[in-house]
């Protein structure tokens, strides 16, 4: 069976679609992919073949060879070489470095050269983010905002699918009251959106995973009136 008979292609994110021209005296074609244990995916005498359930980001060599009872199979075939969708990445973080910037962490399961893109979308407005590595970097995010955050992978062979999305709140706006707030899970937190020359008392609610809430006060600090300061708690 020659190159230019067979033809793969990518039909969703881990399913490679293998078409090929009827040889003729073949009765059955037998369809294989290398990176699955040489496992027969296909024994039909359809020209069609669909390969599911594969690995994301993995090169597959696929053969499709044809048979018939009197000569048996030709084993010659040259093999095909096509790669399935990137996999998805996943969020493990979000944390405010600034006033408006927030950088979300991702995991990175494909090769070096794949593409990450980051999504915060909210209820007038959309940001996104790009990267080929672990992290990037959302700005100029206003306060007082909720977003849905996703990450989704794109190399030269397709996207993936997009990963499991995340809630982002950023500080909330200033109050009339003086109040500001700001949420993480990590043992600090930058307090934007702050009036300056103004004196706050810190409060801060420990909220367990099973929703049970305790209540701590801090001391009071003042805001100069010449310079805002960001309070780190």
């Amino acid at each position: 069976m020659k190159n230019t008979d067979v033809t793969v292609k990518l039909v969703s994110t881990e399913t490679l679609e293998v078409m090929w021209s009827p040889v003729k005296g073949a009765e059955l074609y037998e369809t294989t992919a290398a990176h699955t244990n040489n496992v027969l995916h296909c024994n039909d005498t359809s020209p069609v073949c669909a390969l599911s359930d594969l690995s994301c980001n993995t090169p597959y060599s696929v053969t499709v060879t044809p048979c018939s009872e009197l000569r048996g199979c030709n084993n010659t075939c040259t093999p095909h070489k096509h790669e399935t969708a990137p996999c998805a990445p996943e969020i493990l973080d979000m944390r405010q470095t600034t006033n408006s910037t927030y950088r979300v962490l991702i995991t990175t399961p494909n090769s070096p050269s794949t593409n990450y893109t980051i999504t915060a979308t909210g209820r007038y407005d959309k940001y996104l983010c790009q990267s080929i590595n672990n992290s990037c970097e959302f700005t100029q995010l206003p306060c007082g905002s909720i977003y849905e955050v996703i990450a989704v992978a794109t190399t030269a062979v397709g996207k993936s699918l997009p990963g499991y999305s995340k809630t982002l709140e950023t500080a909330t706006l200033r109050s009339p009251h003086g109040e500001a707030k700001c949420h993480t899970l990590d043992s600090h937190c930058l307090m934007g959106c702050i009036t300056c020359g103004t004196n706050y008392s810190v409060y801060m609610d420990a909220i367990s995973s099973t929703g049970h809430k305790s209540l701590c006060q801090y001391q009071g600090f003042s805001t100069s009136e010449d310079k805002c300061t960001q309070w780190q708690l």
